[in-house]
């Protein structure tokens, strides 16, 4: 009898209401985006017990996570309970109309399958992030009038921010199979993805990789497989995540497809590669320059002492 009651006590008690409170934050945002995917743009969130504050960041995390919803404008509102402050519903709105909707994601799915075949032409997940890496640097450009973050206008437009970069690739990582998620700097405004591999997690700013203005001697893998650490060395500060990439497995990887100043951003950076990559070789040739200059000098100064002034001698 008692046991009876137990059990029709813990049948009464609505098991929603306890999924936020158990770590499920996953479970709301991808109840959210599967509401959205079916252009529902009100969303009812009672019962999950997500309070007033926290709607901002789990809203925030879906656009970051989740190109495919380029339609959904970054403005909504959200009704609450007088009493707890407990959020009731969201309310979104979409950037086209309904007739439109469907058109729109339809071409988009088109534009990322084109893309996710030809990656998937790789054979290895190692690969695939390096073909897609690539694909993107050559294909498109950074946006630096900052003008659409969507992945769907970089589709459109070849152009795009850090937030279309990270989205294109995220996605059709996603779409290959390949785990992967996003992390940011609120430093630096910028947002970059990281992806796992046999079973590790490393950093990928494809953004960076694509140099402003188009110009490079070829593709960069600077920040392409790295890690954490690598990433703080590298002008990566204030990292937020919910991964860390502790392997150091590629950081010094020498890619097969790199020319010599593939990894270079700036002037300074020349000096920085070069030592990195073959620090014997570029030290005993700065010492072997600066040797035959001094020898010229002296030369030259001697020249002088003897009142030579002709170029044969």
């Amino acid at each position: 009898m008692i046991i009876s009651l137990i059990l029709a006590f813990l049948t009464a008690i609505p098991l929603t209401a306890y999924a936020y409170e158990g770590n499920s934050r996953a479970y709301i945002e991808q109840l959210i985006v599967d509401k959205l995917e079916s252009f529902n743009d009100e969303i009812d969130i009672s019962g999950y017990n997500i309070q007033k504050n926290d709607v901002s960041e789990i809203v925030t995390s879906i656009i970051e996570k989740n190109p495919q919803l380029f339609y959904v404008e970054k403005e909504y509102k959200v009704s609450y309970s007088e009493q707890t402050d407990e959020a009731i519903s969201i309310y979104f709105s979409f950037k086209y109309s309904d007739s439109e909707l469907g058109i729109k994601v339809n071409d988009f799915n088109s534009r990322i399958q084109l893309i996710t075949d030809e990656i998937m032409k790789s054979e290895t997940d190692f690969d695939k992030i390096h073909s897609c890496h690539d694909y993107i640097v050559k294909n498109y450009s950074y946006d630096e009038t900052k003008g659409s973050s969507d992945v769907y206008n970089m589709l459109l437009t070849g152009q795009g921010t850090c937030m279309a970069y990270t989205g294109l690739f995220g996605y059709v990582m996603k779409q290959c199979g390949i785990e992967n998620t996003t992390a940011k700097s609120e430093q630096l405004n910028h947002i970059w993805n990281v992806v796992k591999l046999n079973g590790e997690y490393y950093n990928v700013d494809v953004t960076w990789d694509d140099p402003i203005g188009g110009v490079s001697f070829s593709i960069s893998h600077k920040y392409l497989l790295k890690s954490d650490y690598y990433f703080d060395l590298h002008k990566h500060e204030g990292r937020e995540s919910e991964i860390d990439c502790t392997s150091t497995l590629y950081d010094s990887y020498k890619w097969s497809d790199e020319g010599i100043l593939t990894q270079v951003e700036d002037v300074d950076d020349v000096f920085e590669y070069l030592t990195a990559t073959m620090p014997a070789i570029f030290i005993v040739s700065v010492i072997s320059i600066i040797i035959i200059v001094i020898s010229i000098i002296i030369t030259a100064i001697r020249k002088r002492k003897r009142g030579d002034s002709s170029p044969y001698y």
